[in-house]
């Protein structure tokens, strides 16, 4: 993915873990740090990139406050990536996620607002999907996971088990009011991480507007979202070329706040036995999606949805196919892009709605 920010272009690479988790990150390279003076010559922007979550790739950028310390804004925001992370992160076990997990989950759960934000929000691409993004696969990117480091992949009676402890329809969310969560399988585990790289970014969002600060870009992994003017100049965010890293497959261009996320198959898919693997998986047979999805772009623009519902209907959107998961994404009224193989190559369809915003290169 490619951004550029007033005369300034940056090159951003998409990372998935294997099983497209947030674990925690408690030592990070050393910071690469920019301060760009734009017209107007009165302006300042703060730049920070880190590689967080195991090395997923991270972005901070925003228009310094008048008389305010960039510094400070700046550790606020990676603080706030921290907060989230510590409590997705389903391998570290004082996190909320896996003391949840671990838990004989045979009376309600008690979980924070952050837990239950997540859950609606996935709740609401599980419904808007019929299942393809389903946050309770826990076992089955365990399975895999195993199953890269033995190299060899699942039987069918290892498949059916692990698909059998899934099922988002058995989490019942409590009605406003309540923080209880019930689970009609007490021993199931979650795995949100399709849909908290996003839902990282819209805190953080949060975190810079509460701060005062007025233009931003805020970047993790494929999740992008940038807010307010660009010194008069459009967001530019580019979509990877699928199949060669070198290259940019499209541009979005967009006067105002804009967020997108984008999902492939062109980062660390599962090797076994020479065979690639894609890292999502189908939630109704436990398999890999198919391979002729090969990347996936949710926009919205305007505010009009967040970051967490883009990450999650772009997961859904490669677990549906190309028709289907672009009928995803007008439903849930944003606009998609999906590039796809087929008999004639690689080509791509788009939400026929969408502005003209987005160009292929």
């Amino acid at each position: 993915m490619q951004l550029k920010l007033t005369g300034i272009t940056i090159v951003l690479t998409l990372a998935c873990s294997l099983l497209a988790a947030l674990p925690g990150c408690d030592q990070r390279p050393k910071d690469s740090v920019k301060t760009v003076a734009t017209p107007p010559p009165e302006i300042a922007w703060h730049s920070v990139s880190r590689e967080i979550y195991w090395g997923i790739p991270a972005s901070i950028k925003f228009k310094i406050p008048k008389e305010k310390d960039a510094t400070a804004i700046s550790q606020a925001a990676w603080k706030e990536f921290d907060r989230i992370g510590d409590i997705f992160n389903p391998f570290k076990p004082e996190s909320e996620l896996a003391k949840l997990n671990g838990a004989n989950k045979v009376k309600p759960q008690q979980v924070s607002a952050d837990m239950l934000a997540v859950m609606r929000i996935a709740r609401r691409v599980y419904d808007a999907s019929g299942g393809a993004f389903d946050p309770t696969l826990f076992p089955l990117k365990s399975l895999w996971k195993s199953a890269v480091k033995r190299q060899s992949a699942p039987t069918q009676q290892e498949l059916a088990r692990a698909v059998a402890a899934t099922g988002y329809q058995y989490i019942t969310l409590p009605e406003k009011g309540s923080d209880s969560v019930t689970f009609a399988k007490p021993d199931m585990r979650c795995d949100f991480g399709g849909i908290v790289k996003g839902y990282a970014v819209d805190q953080v969002v949060k975190t810079l507007k509460s701060l005062g600060v007025t233009a931003a870009l805020v970047q993790l992994g494929g999740e992008v979202a940038a807010f307010e003017d660009n010194n008069g100049k459009p967001w530019r965010v580019g979509v990877q070329h699928p199949l060669d890293m070198q290259k940019v497959w499209g541009v979005i261009e967009h006067r105002g706040s804009l967020r997108v996320s984008t999902s492939g198959n062109y980062r660390q898919p599962l090797i076994i036995n020479g065979k690639s693997y894609y890292h999502i998986f189908d939630p109704r047979s436990g398999e890999p999606v198919s391979h002729t999805v090969l990347g996936v772009t949710v926009i919205s623009l305007n505010n009009s949805a967040d970051n967490a519902l883009l990450d999650a209907a772009a997961t859904a959107a490669t677990v549906l196919g190309p028709a289907q998961g672009l009928k995803l994404t007008q439903g849930l009224k944003t606009y998609g892009i999906i590039i796809h193989q087929d008999a004639d190559g690689i080509t791509e369809i788009r939400s026929p709605d969408m502005p003209a915003i987005y160009k292929q290169r």
